[in-house]
């Protein structure tokens, strides 16, 4: 459905031309807040999701998603933040540095065999770190990709969700 103007050479038709231009520029803003708010709660949707498809503790329970929109409306975050996402992010030890790695993983400061400040220093007799964690042994956890998951569903789904919002907005 489109929206149409018609208008004739009249001063009242004129008139009436510019003030469904102002409505459709003032919607046009509406569907841009719009826009920016429905991806960013999508994506904090979509990490919750990941992140509760997390099965190794404590990173299925210490972290919380946030989606923030700036205060003019036209941009926003999600997030999620607590002490071990990086972990659950990234992945730690031998096991996150030879298996699934983080594509992203290049672009942070983070350590050789996990996304903490040290290493452990035990080395078993393969040569491989290791240590203990909740009285269990353990080489560590692949990386979850729990947000940038997220942020490639979300570039694939932005265009249909764009296109949904300016529909129910303007037309």
């Amino acid at each position: 459905m489109n929206r149409r103007f018609k208008m004739n050479l009249s001063s009242r038709s004129i008139t009436e031309t510019i003030n469904q231009l102002k409505q459709l520029s003032s919607d046009v803003e509406k569907a841009r807040k719009e826009v920016v708010k429905a991806l960013v709660v999508r994506t904090g949707e979509l990490i919750q999701e990941n992140y509760n498809k997390t099965t190794e503790k404590p990173f299925n329970e210490d972290y919380v998603v946030k989606t923030i929109i700036s205060e003019d409306g036209l941009s926003g975050s999600a997030l999620a933040e607590g002490d071990s996402v990086l972990y659950a992010e990234f992945g730690t030890g031998e096991i996150g540095a030879r298996g699934q790695k983080h594509p992203e993983r290049g672009k942070f400061p983070l350590n050789d065999f996990n996304s903490g400040a040290m290493v452990s220093k035990l080395i078993n007799k393969n040569g491989e770190h290791y240590w203990f964690y909740d009285g269990k042994y353990t080489q560590g956890i692949p990386a979850g990709l729990q947000v940038y998951n997220a942020l490639q569903t979300i570039n694939n789904e932005k265009l249909k969700i764009a296109r949904n919002v300016v529909r129910d907005v303007i037309w």
